[in-house]
């Protein structure tokens, strides 16, 4: 275990061999695919030729890739369309097809913004479907001319939902790599306290509990990932290092369990658990690179291309089209079948507000509706721990026993 110089908390986890040691008759169970995501967010600054930004960002691009080819990952490249302009501008596009030579993918993120004019680039309403149609042509029309429309199959964008399903089958997309604004990967770390391990064909239902619905006919597979590694919290995650290497371990342990009970007959799932940074946005600061690399350097030595005991391959660098080649040859072998699962976390009493973990809001909560009975406005059945019809001190002390105590991995 490595320290934080700061303040002495654990920032890095280095011996795992609380869950490596392994024993028994165990089964086959398909590899955790990992993926590495970089975005091109929208260039800063006024309308024109943004040449600082865009070497700033290329430098940054570059480093990515020298340094996953190093150590043997993957990368998808997602790129806005400005981004692309300024590729085309300065003849670079050789360098970005490289990505494609090399096992890399090259695809598209897109925040709504719509070409105005050259090197102008401008937000759109994402409630105006005809504006959010024009983005989506614009950013395609610049990424396809680098890299060409057969390999530009994979989009995140921050769109309306109802607009999405639409959208991603005109233009041919066949993954949906996270897409910020659709909200998927916020309401599944509520739900079931991590990202969807498994690729899946979303619902395009906007009815609140019902965003991790499948929906078989649906034109395009749902990938998730977690946030940029930066200091403390961002995209609805905890984002430290230690933070990564927590959610790679819960997936890792997850898939144990499947390896040791077996899967129904041939279900053998794809497995997937992604990650992500920017070109921009604090991407560039040398904290940043370091522990990038160090999280590769952990998956390494732990996971990536490692065998259990038993033979089973553990993970392997993955890109986004890459899993969805896998997910489609898993489902032409298993029509109309779910494949997402996922494991619910166990219940944790005093836990009243859901979120994963018993503290001080729960208690308010708890002590908002104390000496309310059965009947009364402020009795709330979710707050009578015992369910004897009543908030009272009993209630209380049962939130307290648990009070510190989580359920999220």
């Amino acid at each position: 275990m490595v320290l934080d110089d700061d303040d002495g908390k654990p920032s890095y986890v280095d011996d795992i061999s609380f869950v490596m040691n392994q024993s028994g008759s165990l089964k086959y169970e398909p590899p955790i695919n990992v993926n590495f995501i970089i975005h091109v967010e929208p260039m800063p600054g006024p309308a024109g030729l943004k040449t600082a930004v865009y070497d700033d960002w290329r430098a940054t691009i570059l480093w990515l890739k020298t340094m996953f080819d190093e150590y043997g990952h993957k990368i998808t490249l997602q790129s806005n369309g400005e981004y692309m302009e300024h590729v085309l501008y300065f003849g670079h596009q050789a360098e970005i097809n490289q990505f494609i030579v090399d096992g890399h993918e090259v695809a598209t993120h897109n925040h709504n913004y719509y070409r105005n004019a050259q090197f102008d680039w401008r937000p759109a309403s994402k409630s105006d479907f005809v504006m959010t149609n024009r983005s989506w042509a614009d950013t395609k029309y610049y990424v396809d001319a680098v890299v060409g429309a057969a390999n530009d199959t994979t989009m995140c964008a921050a769109v309306n939902r109802t607009f999405q399903r639409p959208l991603m089958k005109h233009y041919g997309y066949t993954v949906d790599g996270s897409s910020a604004a659709d909200g998927r990967e916020r309401v599944s770390d509520e739900y079931i306290g991590h990202r969807p391990w498994h690729p899946f064909r979303p619902t395009n239902s906007t009815v609140p509990g019902q965003d991790l619905l499948e929906d078989f006919t649906a034109p395009f597979v749902y990938l998730d990932y977690y946030p940029q590694i930066n200091s403390e919290f961002g995209h609805g995650s905890y984002s430290r290092l230690i933070d990564f290497q927590r959610y790679f371990l819960h997936i890792y342990k997850a898939w144990l369990t499947k390896q040791a009970a077996g899967e129904a007959s041939g279900e053998d799932k794809v497995w997937v658990w992604g990650w992500l940074t920017h070109a921009g946005s604090g991407a560039t600061s040398a904290q940043t690179k370091e522990k990038i690399e160090t999280m590769l350097y952990w998956l390494n030595e732990n996971f990536h291309r490692k065998k259990t005991p038993q033979g089973n391959l553990i993970a392997k660098p993955a890109t986004e089209k890459e899993v969805y080649g896998e997910f489609v040859i898993w489902e032409s072998t298993h029509p109309r079948q779910s494949s997402f699962s996922y494991y619910l976390p166990t219940a944790l009493v005093g836990d009243v507000n859901g979120d994963g973990k018993v503290n001080i809001l729960d208690m308010a909560l708890i002590a908002k509706a104390f000496g309310s009975s059965f009947g009364d406005s402020r009795y709330k059945p979710e707050y009578d721990l015992n369910n004897d019809k009543a908030v009272n001190i009993i209630d209380i002390a049962i939130a307290a026993k648990n009070f510190g105590k989580t359920n999220l991995y």
